[in-house]
């Protein structure tokens, strides 16, 4: 099955009311839940920001999208830090 797409809050980044990707690189698809375990991958953790939510339930991996359609999945990086390859739109 195609990998989810993060769509974000739903808010354009003026809220404008258009949804648009919740990402800090342009141009890199995202995934929505961790292939494994179907729980969704934390926005916080991916953020530059970080996660503050406390006791998260969501999974703390990195949410890009590799060339085979799975997220990256990775426990030691998130988005910002990710080197690996990726898919661009």
């Amino acid at each position: 099955p195609p990998a989810l797409q993060d769509k974000g809050s739903g808010k354009g980044n003026k809220g404008d009311g258009k949804g648009g990707k919740y990402t800090t690189q342009p141009g890199w698809k995202l995934v929505g839940a961790d292939p494994s375990t179907k729980v969704p991958l934390c926005k916080g953790f991916n953020s530059s920001a970080g996660c503050s939510t406390m006791q998260c339930r969501k999974a703390h991996r990195c949410d890009i999208q590799l060339p085979n359609g799975n997220a990256c999945a990775s426990w030691t990086h998130n988005r910002a830090q990710h080197t690996g390859p990726k898919v661009e739109t």
